[in-house]
C-alpha cells in the first residue's frame, strides 16, 4: 500500500512539471515567490501577487490576480481577473473585467464582463448579469434573474427578472420603471 501511494506522490509530481505548473507557491508580492512561475495549479499562498493561470487556491492577505482560472478560490482584500474565472471569489473588493462563473463575496463586487451565479456584497455592480445578487445597492446593465437588496437597477432584464428592495428601477419592467418592494420583467 505504501508503494502504491509513493508511485501516485511521484506521478502526481512529474505530472505537475510537465505540465510546467507549481502545486505549492508561496509569494511575498508579485514576482517574489517560491517557485517562481507564473501558472500555478494547487496552492498559492502569499501577501499579493500576480500569476498568468490559477486552478486550486490562490490566498493572499492583500491581492490576488490572475488572468485565468478554470476552477479556483481566490481569497484576499483585493481580488482581480481579467480573463476568465470559475469559482470563488472571497474579498473585500473583487474587481473582474473578463467573465465570471460562481460566488463573488465582498463588500464590494464589480463585474465589466459577463457575470453566472451569485453576487453577495454590500455594492454589486455588473455589466450582464444571470443569477441572483444580494445587496445594498445592486446595479447591473443587463440582468437576468434576482437582484434582492435595499436599492436596484438595471437598465434592462432579458427573458426574466425580479428585483426586491426599498426601490427598484428596471428599464424594460413588466409592471412600471421604478416600482417599490418588487419590481419584476416577465
Amino acid at each position: 500500500m505504501k508503494k502504491i501511494l509513493l508511485a501516485l506522490a511521484v506521478a502526481a509530481m512529474f505530472s505537475s512539471l510537465a505540465m510546467a505548473a507549481t502545486p505549492i507557491q508561496l509569494s511575498l508580492w508579485n514576482t517574489i515567490a517560491i517557485p517562481k512561475n507564473d501558472t500555478v495549479t494547487g496552492v498559492e499562498i502569499g501577501i499579493g501577487n500576480n500569476l498568468q493561470s490559477v486552478t486550486g487556491l490562490q490566498w493572499n492577505l492583500v491581492w490576488s490576480k490572475t488572468n485565468n482560472a478554470p476552477l479556483a478560490w481566490q481569497c484576499g482584500i483585493l481580488n482581480q481577473v481579467t480573463g476568465k474565472f470559475s469559482g470563488i471569489q472571497d474579498g473585500f473588493v473583487n474587481w473582474n473585467t473578463g467573465s465570471v462563473a460562481g460566488l463573488m463575496y465582498g463588500a464590494v463586487n464589480y463585474s465589466e464582463g459577463s457575470n453566472v451565479g451569485v453576487q453577495w456584497g454590500f455594492i454589486n455592480f455588473q455589466n450582464s448579469f444571470t443569477g441572483l445578487s444580494l445587496g445594498f445597492l445592486n446595479y447591473a446593465k443587463t440582468v437576468q434573474g434576482v437582484q434582492f437588496g435595499f436599492l436596484n437597477y438595471a437598465d434592462s432584464a432579458k427573458s426574466f427578472a425580479i428585483q426586491i428592495g426599498l426601490l427598484n428601477y428596471l428599464g424594460n419592467s413588466s409592471i412600471y420603471k421604478i416600482f417599490p418592494i418588487i419590481n419584476a420583467k416577465i
